[in-house]
């Protein structure tokens, strides 16, 4: 009696440790995890902004989808890998979580969002981020996996967000090269 009360709490306390770790931004409107912030940016031009994000972006692996300069708003795709736990124990799977990200320029300022975070893998979809359970059912894609999903996604945004900052912290973007410069 006292290992089955023993292993009851001990299951209890890995799934509230599985649940906390699991706090990742929701918006309180569209119900969608949400990264987002207006940062300011003191003497900071809308042209240099828009550049900066947009040069940032691009070499980090981003897939354009609009680019508006006029409008000072740049839009791409974004992804990165995950590896998480498998049904059978000691095995991993790895798949893939995609994301949109967007950036809107003013002068002195800039607002972005990561948002419609996505799990895709051929071993079976997770699919939205903000469901409780995966898509491809439990089965396929364990709790421990869809868990350890969230954390690195939260881990890996954080990590896109505090990249973002540091590179439109600095000075201003190098202009655009023409084809006539050399």
């Amino acid at each position: 009696m006292k290992k089955v009360l023993f292993s009851f709490a001990l299951s209890l306390l890995m799934i509230s440790n599985l649940i906390a770790q699991n706090q990742l931004p929701i918006d309180a409107e569209t119900k969608k995890i949400t990264y987002t912030e207006v940062v300011q940016v003191d003497g900071a031009k809308k042209d240099d902004l828009y550049l900066k994000a947009k040069n940032w972006a691009l070499a980090n692996g981003f897939k354009q989808v609009t680019d508006s300069k006029a409008e000072g708003k740049f839009v791409a795709k974004g992804h990165f890998g995950v590896q998480y736990p498998s049904p059978m124990r000691g095995m991993n799977h790895s798949g893939t979580v995609n994301y949109l990200f967007s950036i809107s320029v003013k002068d002195g300022k800039y607002k972005y969002e990561l948002v419609d975070f996505v799990h895709e893998s051929p071993k079976g979809n997770g699919g939205k981020l903000e469901n409780e359970l995966p898509q491809c059912g439990k089965y396929t894609l364990v709790p421990a996996g869809w868990s350890t999903i969230k954390t690195k996604s939260a881990e890996s945004a954080q990590a896109t967000v505090n990249s973002l900052k540091q590179e439109l912290a600095g000075a201003p973007a190098a202009a655009e090269k023409k084809s006539e410069d050399w």
